[in-house]
């Protein structure tokens, strides 16, 4: 009853945005021979939801930022807030044409700027006012290592409140660990069906957990 549900959820979500986000695409499909990187499987869209409503900026100031983009499901459902930018980076030039395509032709978009690029993550230069970023697990190890330190370079240059929002955080949290970034810490935590775990971390000052609005 509980898949019957997540189903219905999230076919429902893609007809109400007019997109299509489903279905998994493994890494040999898309051309990619990396073992850090992780195939593609969309995130339901009541985590994406439930996740973003934990953010405690509120939703006009905020850039938000989603690496592995995929499809798109993520920048979508971002996209319905009022945000000030919404970004996806993907390594996969076959995903970064379907995401484009859906996000062209998405309803119910609110957020001023969305815009999709095809990048690898170690690669990309994140924009010094990029204040929420979210990651579905797209890779791991030293790629994740990298990516987190890119993270904080930015946060260097340009001190601000950052927040992560990490599904499923069990790598994370051993980069974390093995690091020792102290700089970053987990002020909040939940979990999803199937099997979701998220941790929301933040870099810099600010408030606790009290929700975008709108």
């Amino acid at each position: 009853m509980l898949e019957l549900h997540y189903r219905l959820v999230n076919y429902y979500h893609d007809r109400r945005l007019g997109i299509e986000t489903s279905g998994m695409v493994k890494l040999a499909d898309l051309g990619i021979d990396r073992e850090e990187s992780v195939e593609y499987t969309p995130i339901g869209y009541s985590a994406v939801y439930r996740a973003l409503r934990c953010v405690p900026i509120p939703a006009p100031k905020i850039s938000f930022l989603d690496y592995g983009s995929g499809k798109g499901r993520v920048i979508a459902a971002a996209a319905t807030y009022p945000f000030k930018k919404v970004l996806g980076v993907e390594i996969s030039v076959d995903l970064n044409r379907i995401a484009k395509a859906n996000i062209d032709r998405m309803r119910h978009r609110r957020a001023e700027h969305v815009e999709v690029i095809r990048s690898d993550a170690v690669d990309f230069i994140l924009p010094d006012d990029i204040n929420v970023i979210f990651l579905f697990n797209p890779f791991i190890g030293k790629t994740l290592k990298r990516v987190v330190g890119n993270i904080h370079d930015s946060y260097t240059a340009r001190p601000r409140s950052i927040y992560i929002l990490f599904f499923n955080k069990i790598h994370f949290e051993r980069i974390i660990k093995d690091a020792g970034y102290g700089w970053l810490r987990r002020i909040h935590y939940m979990h999803f069906y199937p099997n979701y775990s998220c941790g929301i971390y933040k870099i810099g000052n600010g408030t606790g957990i009290t929700g975008i609005g709108s």
